[in-house]
């Protein structure tokens, strides 16, 4: 009975030990699951961490992050002004060039040289100049009247039909070559050897003027002028303004 006894304690012993590290183990267990703060040499803890920026950063940031109005919309500031250039320029360059007035140019007439006097039809060079202090255009065709002897069928008038033609921009620059500072209109015509209706002026109107320039006829050409006021392909016309040079 006491062998049993014995047996029995030293049972109880055996797992009164066994239980002491199981429950070392559950308190282990326990105190890793919690996030306790470790404790630094002074006594502060480690788990609070403070960032800290430097103000070299947050003024890059700052200056790199796009500010943001009250009203939600973001604008970002450029880096660099942007340029910005027009592909009009020439166009708006020629609109802002004033078309010559009537008191802009000089008028005068001359002949072709190339006029042959073999020939029926010669041409006359009716040219304006430049006169003024500033650059104008001219664009379109000119009127042009020839003014002489009454005709019997046609009267003393004669208006001078125009040439379909393209009508090319001339511009007249001021202080530059006669060329440059010039534009013409070439009017040919049929001639009359020896006799036929001789003008005495040649009227010259801009195109969109009212008023008219007028100069002589040329007293360097004896031969008249074949009045064709009525026909519908008149060997005498004038072409359209061009400047010197087409």
């Amino acid at each position: 009975m006491s062998t049993i006894q014995s047996s029995g304690a030293h049972r109880r012993q055996w797992l009164a030990a066994a239980a002491v590290p199981l429950s070392a183990v559950l308190l282990t267990g326990c105190g890793s699951s919690a996030s306790k703060p470790a404790v630094s040499a002074n006594g502060a803890s480690s788990s609070s961490q403070v960032s800290v920026t430097s103000p070299a950063s947050s003024a890059g940031s700052a200056a790199s992050a796009p500010s943001t109005s009250s009203t939600g919309a973001t604008s970002t500031a450029p880096a660099t002004p942007a340029v910005v250039t027009s592909s009009a320029g020439s166009a708006q360059s020629s609109a802002a060039t004033p078309r010559c007035g009537h008191d802009d140019l000089a008028f005068t007439v001359s002949a072709d040289p190339q006029n042959d006097p073999g020939k029926e039809q010669w041409d006359l060079l009716l040219s304006v100049e430049n006169k003024s202090g500033h650059s104008c255009t001219l664009k379109g065709m000119p009127a042009v009247v020839l003014h002489g002897p009454d005709d019997p069928a046609f009267g003393p008038d004669y208006q001078i039909a125009s040439q379909p033609s393209d009508t090319p921009l001339a511009t007249l620059v001021p202080g530059g070559s006669s060329n440059a500072r010039s534009a013409f209109s070439k009017l040919t015509y049929l001639r009359v050897k020896g006799g036929g209706w001789k003008p005495a002026t040649i009227t010259f109107t801009l195109p969109g003027d009212s008023r008219s320039y007028t100069a002589p006829w040329p007293d360097w050409d004896t031969d008249g002028v074949q009045r064709q006021d009525a026909a519908t392909h008149p060997g005498t016309y004038v072409g359209p303004i061009q400047p010197w040079g087409r």
